[in-house]
């Protein structure tokens, strides 16, 4: 079956979705770098991206040519676009749940053993960092709250205040989904939102069964999960666990943090493009924690280095941006130049946090 007839096969077995062919993807993230996608299906809830699922696997399409696209933070999208099928699922539930069902972990996913999660920023005196705004509140009464993953984080964050609900404002001016935040492990100063998880929902593409595990009985690492190891499993939904919590200093996180955050980081980028390295390389090297972002601008001073149009950022050297019409093949050049350097002057492999889509080859 070729695309254009797979393409109208789905068009007539779902005419209630939105399923576009040859369809631009660069709108759809936040570099607005990249092509197309081949076949493009956005659904808006869960049942019916589970129903869409279920099709695709009786026709055998392989699960290799399926991807998923959040809100396209942390992400760069080959300029050739996206072979296959590219999914965006915007299913937007939120419940308050006095407690979570009793339920019987059935999760047989085998799970990827990886390192203790690296609960800090380096570098905060120049660089990010909530230290100076950071309280405890587990003392608080917890609140539980059921979200589906194709809410925006941010919408997840004003939601909660306005129930009286705290716990994700560190989360702040994070511009992903529910789902990329989970994946991605994603952190807000010392805060990972693996802290605040109870259960995590999702689909197992292989067994095409929905599966629930306790967040407690997966490894989590710094910027990754287990989900990035079996990308056969789609998080669906995750149960919170927040915090009847003081709401008003709660906002004063989320506006103090967003503040701090617009100083350094411009929406015109990916997010943070590399990790932040742990202590046991930074300290032997500069005799102190040191960010990536610090690395880049005070050691190799690549602060303001362009190729074509993609350019790091003058303001902090672990961004990139898109300073004009760039190309997904200037910034990944970009990307090497940084990690070449890195691995000259000091033999470092660095991380890639951003997520590749697509063929770079």
């Amino acid at each position: 079956m070729n695309n254009s007839q797979l393409y109208s096969q789905l068009k007539n077995h779902f005419p209630q979705l939105k399923i576009e062919k040859d369809f631009p993807l660069a709108p759809l993230t936040t570099l607005k770098i990249g092509g197309p996608a081949e076949i493009f299906i956005q659904t808006t809830t869960n049942q019916q991206l589970i129903q869409l699922f279920k099709y695709l696997h009786t026709i055998s399409y392989p699960l290799s040519s399926i991807h998923f696209l959040g809100n396209g933070s942390n992400t760069l999208i080959s300029d050739s676009g996206i072979r296959g099928i590219i999914i965006k699922n915007t299913s937007s539930n939120f419940q308050l749940i006095s407690t979570p069902t009793t339920f019987q972990n059935t999760n047989t996913s085998p799970i990827t053993p990886t390192q203790k999660t690296r609960h800090y920023e380096n570098d905060p005196k120049k660089y990010l960092s909530l230290k100076q705004f950071d309280y405890d509140e587990s003392n608080s009464p917890l609140q539980f709250v059921d979200i589906d993953t194709g809410l925006d984080l941010s919408q997840a964050i004003k939601k909660s205040l306005a129930q009286q609900v705290t716990g994700l404002q560190w989360f702040s001016y994070i511009p992903g989904q529910i789902g990329g935040a989970i994946w991605y492990n994603a952190h807000g100063g010392n805060h990972h939102i693996s802290n605040v998880i109870h259960n995590i929902t999702f689909y197992n593409l292989k067994t095409q069964k929905t599966e629930t595990v306790l967040a407690s009985n997966i490894d989590w690492q710094y910027d990754s999960s287990f989900f990035q190891q079996n990308p056969h499993l789609f998080i669906l939904s995750a149960i919170f666990k927040l915090y009847q919590g003081d709401t008003h200093k709660a906002q004063q996180i989320v506006n103090r943090w967003i503040a701090e955050k617009k100083k350094v980081q411009s929406f015109n980028s990916c997010g943070s493009v590399f990790q932040n390295l742990p202590e046991s390389i930074t300290v032997p090297i500069w005799g102190q924690p040191r960010s990536t972002g610090w690395i880049v601008d005070q050691q190799l001073h690549l602060k303001g280095k362009k190729i074509g149009n993609a350019q790091i950022s003058e303001k902090h050297g672990n961004f990139i941006l898109n300073a004009g019409q760039a190309t997904a093949s200037d910034y990944l050049k970009l990307i090497r130049l940084v990690q070449q350097q890195f691995k000259q002057r000091w033999n470092i492999d660095l991380p890639l946090e951003v997520n590749l889509l697509g063929n770079f080859d």
